[in-house]
């Protein structure tokens, strides 16, 4: 992992904000997330986090039972998402903006600790994840954010 500076830490700035504007749009009352895959320059796919499941079969959000396993919430991740909207293009190369908001505002976000999405990450041939920590925007190889998030539990 290497945190972003100059002209990069610039444009990472500009594609975290793009993705806080799709995280406003998450329908989760837990977390909101949004997401941006960029390659070459052009952004080709998009997510939030979404209950589309709850709508579906009614089922309880995780926030509502009180469930700390996060493979149990029924939300759709803004990931998962972001992967299953993209341009019909290869994946191979681009990057991931991921981005929290909270009653509005971008939070930044602690180590990667998505068992479910950073496998989905590193399998679509995403190259690279960038999050905001506190020092500002940082980059991950998916093989370390894969990495990192399986740390995370160990």
């Amino acid at each position: 992992m290497r945190l972003l500076e100059g002209e990069e830490r610039k444009e990472a700035q500009h594609f975290l904000e793009i993705a806080a504007n799709v995280a406003k749009n998450s329908t989760c009352r837990k977390s909101q997330r949004g997401v941006i895959i960029v390659k070459n320059g052009k952004i080709v796919g998009k997510g939030n986090n979404n209950t589309t499941i709850e709508k579906l079969c009614d089922y309880p959000c995780a926030l509502e039972r009180e469930i700390r396993e996060p493979n149990l919430c029924p939300v759709v991740h803004a990931e998962e998402y972001a992967i299953l909207n993209t341009e019909r293009c290869d994946l191979e190369g681009s990057r991931m903006y991921h981005i929290k908001v909270k009653d509005g505002k971008i939070k930044p976000s602690g180590e990667p600790s998505c068992t479910r999405c950073s496998p989905f990450v590193l399998a679509s041939g995403i190259s690279e994840f960038v999050l905001l920590h506190e020092e500002g925007p940082t980059v991950y190889t998916a093989q370390e954010f894969n990495e990192k998030t399986f740390q995370h539990y160990l």
